[in-house]
């Protein structure tokens, strides 16, 4: 990302990830697209458990916790 390069891989002919130099967000399978979070994926995301800063959402047994979800400033 020097210079304002964005970083982007590519596997098999496809984008598969692209670090925007700008916001350096990450964009996984989001073909050229400019990620538009700081962790923007297209398709289905994989994992053994969710937190939201210290507050595990989902745990490794894939039970949802009791949790308000908001936005807080």
């Amino acid at each position: 990302m020097e210079g304002g390069i964005h970083t982007t891989l590519q596997a098999g002919g496809q984008y598969g990830l692209k670090i925007d130099a700008s916001t350096r967000n990450v964009g996984i399978g989001t073909a050229l697209a400019t990620p538009t979070d700081k962790l923007h994926v297209t398709g289905t995301i994989r994992g053994d458990s969710y937190k939201i800063g210290t507050t595990t959402v989902i745990d490794a047994s894939r039970v949802v916790q009791n949790v308000t979800l908001g936005h807080s400033n």
